[in-house]
């Protein structure tokens, strides 16, 4: 695919952020990268997306971070690094501040399975990072979130969910495709919608283990059978 169209497909994609609800504003990013050419393209930082176009999407080189074109890329580019060097077969990464993953962000509580609807796409709870230290928000504040993302995929071993909660700042989705990772995002705000209304209704909603896994595994597992 060329560099233009990977451009094109970025400002689609960081349009439907807004389009979808999932950020106001100049809130939340979306990224893809290209290994071969040895490129991330990122929303800009702090600009109207509806008012931009795809030759203003920054254009940075993996090895050395420095912009190659587009505008000054969003400040949350270093994070983004931070988990595309840790997992190869991401191929792109969306951070929303979509309201109800992000209230339990700012609460730093994991988003619990407790349907299928939830299981039919996360492979058990979404979880939630630590909180950051103050020498990891005072030096190297965009790559230590990213480092705390990638410590808490590894400890919990969610990779499979493609979605995490940054403590007390937003939820990061990822995917093997941009497709994959914005359905992520969207999917899980209507999760953390869900999970919110039902702890309004009872203190600890659940679902059997054997069903959420179940339910997993006929849309996402190896003998997978839902669509067509």
């Amino acid at each position: 695919m060329s560099l233009n169209k990977e451009k094109k497909i970025v400002l689609e994609y960081n349009k439907k952020i807004y389009s979808h609800g999932l950020a106001s504003l100049s809130w939340g990013n979306l990224s893809i990268i290209d290994r071969k050419k040895k490129v991330i393209l990122i929303k800009p930082s702090g600009v109207n997306i509806l008012k931009i176009k795809s030759n203003d999407i920054s254009v940075i080189n993996i090895e050395n971070q420095k912009k190659i074109s587009g505008l000054k890329p969003s400040t949350d580019l270093l994070t983004h690094l931070e988990i595309y060097k840790s997992f190869k077969n991401i191929t792109s990464i969306c951070h929303t501040h979509s309201l109800y993953a992000t209230i339990f962000c700012q609460i730093r509580k994991r988003i619990k399975c407790s349907g299928t609807t939830h299981a039919d796409h996360f492979n058990g709870d979404v979880h939630v990072t630590r909180k950051i230290k103050k020498k990891e928000i005072l030096k190297n504040y965009e790559i230590n979130c990213g480092k705390i993302i990638v410590e808490k995929i590894k400890e919990t071993g969610c990779y499979n969910s493609g979605a995490i909660l940054l403590s007390n700042h937003g939820p990061f989705c990822w995917g093997d495709s941009i497709k994959q990772n914005f359905e992520n995002a969207l999917v899980l705000e209507q999760c953390a919608k869900m999970y919110f209304k039902s702890l309004l209704i009872k203190s600890k909603p659940n679902i059997d283990k054997n069903l959420a896994k179940y339910h997993f595994e006929r849309k996402n597992g190896p003998n997978k059978y839902y669509g067509q």
